[in-house]
């Protein structure tokens, strides 16, 4: 196992794990939509415009529950500060895009609860947006995901729920109460 030296070794590694991770990830797409990798600005296609669309949904519902336990969460730990980023936010959805975000997407891509027709390529950025009535859709479907238990856990929780505990383990570990304690280490 190597170490990281520093942040920016740490990134690197990062980066290498999350183009390993999305390039194994796409054998798991069947449904209509595909998904060959990880691909952001603008989207390629209809599965990274998801992604980009549940990362978004996540990192904002993380920076209002860490807002909510006294945490500014622009300065974050490994993301770097930049005016505008949530960088805590950010922190905590690497831990979380898998079983949250990513899990989404493929559900709702693999039981073509999606499809080719709710996306449209935008004529001014090039890249795959939803349609107008795709967010709506997508936000639908993501509430009910959002209720439902996640397989692959050692309790029967929901990704919302997940989310608020990975926070509240925050929060203790800073505070000094406790030590963080990881999703898939619990």
């Amino acid at each position: 196992m190597e170490v990281a030296a520093d942040k920016d070794t740490l990134r690197g590694f990062e980066g290498y794990a999350a183009s390993s991770y999305f390039a194994a990830l796409a054998a798991a797409f069947d449904g209509g939509i595909p998904f060959s990798g990880r691909a952001r600005r603008p989207p390629p296609d209809p599965a990274n415009a998801v992604f980009s669309f549940g990362y978004v949904i996540m990192v904002n519902a993380l920076a209002s529950l860490l807002e909510a336990r006294g945490f500014d969460p622009y300065i974050g730990f490994l993301h770097m500060v930049r005016a505008g980023r949530p960088s805590l936010a950010l922190d905590l959805t690497e831990e979380l895009r898998h079983p949250v975000v990513d899990r989404f997407v493929l559900r709702v891509c693999n039981r073509r609860e999606l499809t080719p027709s709710d996306f449209r390529v935008d004529p001014d950025g090039g890249g795959v947006r939803l349609t107008r009535d795709g967010p709506r859709t997508c936000f639908r479907l993501w509430e009910a995901f959002m209720d439902r238990p996640l397989p692959g856990l050692r309790e029967r929780i929901s990704p919302e729920e997940l989310m608020r505990r990975q926070v509240d383990r925050l929060a203790r570990h800073v505070r000094g109460r406790k030590q963080y304690v990881p999703i898939f280490a619990s």
